[in-house]
């Protein structure tokens, strides 16, 4: 049985993505919150890195619940990318 994975090209489109991935996480980030049940998104941070933002989510996503030991917030991690130069 033959996987994407498998293939050389496609190898090294992954390990291209891991590694950016892993030079995201030196950035700062925010947790992105979302209600389930209402909609509702919300943001908190930044944080210093990716790495300080993960290791808070858990805590801030189970302080989110609208009912203790619910599960209708859920939170992952975005990076804060610099400005471009055409933004203002």
């Amino acid at each position: 049985m033959s996987t994407l994975a498998g293939h050389p090209t496609a190898r090294d489109v992954l390990d291209g993505v891991a590694r950016a991935d892993a030079l995201l996480l030196d950035q700062p980030h925010i947790l992105v919150c979302t209600d389930r049940g209402t909609g509702v998104t919300t943001y908190t941070g930044p944080f210093p890195t990716g790495y300080d933002a993960l290791a808070a989510l858990d805590e801030h996503e189970a302080g989110q619940q609208p009912v203790p030991g619910g599960q209708s917030v859920v939170c992952g991690l975005a990076p804060l990318l610099p400005r471009g130069p055409d933004e203002t």
